[in-house]
């Protein structure tokens, strides 16, 4: 294979050190799905990629690709998500959705709708305007449909009627306006149960941020 240089808009899903001073990175981007690279020199004091490959970055990537691998050579970040930095709780939850991202999504295939969804989740998650547990709810299933599993036909028929609009609403509104509702407390817990059965269900795996949302909940 030849070696290509290509620019990508992303977000960083996940950054951990590599030997000495270099850091592998997990990319969710609109172009290419998921992509993991190595990005050289990173976790060197005043390296240009150093801020650019932090968690839940999001920006442009500029990749030098091998047979079988991926370089970071420039960053150009547009938005860091750290709204959030200081809540632990919230920050389990941007974790939990960039793991459901990296479990989920495939490398070279488009992952627009993918990263759009993430972003607006994370947008969400630096707002004070939602419990919680709906954000999550809202996320799961927003994935679900996604994924194609999702419909507001193949869901229990014995769901309250406001669960019920809430679902159609999650399944057909764009992305930008996909929070933007609020829902009675039975209608909340409802949906909570039905997102967190029909999720495990889908996916059959086990992520390391819910249980450490379980333990400090």
């Amino acid at each position: 294979m030849e070696h290509i240089q290509e620019t990508v808009s992303g977000m960083v899903l996940y950054a951990g050190a590599v030997g000495d001073y270099d850091k592998r990175v997990v990319l969710l981007t609109k172009e290419r799905g998921r992509i993991t690279a190595f990005a050289r020199g990173a976790r060197r004091q005043g390296s240009p990629l150093m801020a650019a490959v932090l968690p839940f970055c999001y920006g442009e990537f500029t990749l030098y690709t091998g047979r079988d691998y991926h370089v970071i050579t420039k960053a150009v970040p547009s938005r860091f998500f750290n709204g959030f930095s200081t809540d632990i709780e919230k920050t389990c939850y941007a974790s939990y959705f960039a793991e459901v991202m990296d479990y989920i999504s495939r490398e070279n295939e488009d992952g627009k709708d993918l990263l759009l969804h993430l972003y607006a989740s994370l947008l969400e998650l630096e707002k004070d305007r939602s419990p919680l547990v709906l954000v999550r709810s809202i996320f799961e299933l927003r994935t679900l449909k996604l994924e194609g599993v999702l419909s507001p036909e193949n869901v229990p028929e014995d769901l309250l009627e406001g669960t019920r609009q809430a679902i159609r609403h999650i399944h057909d509104t764009d992305p930008g306006h996909l929070y933007a509702f609020q829902v009675s407390e039975e209608v909340r817990n409802e949906l909570a149960l039905l997102s967190g059965r029909m999720f495990r269900n889908y996916t059959g795996h086990r992520f390391t941020s819910l249980d450490i949302l379980d333990a400090i909940s």
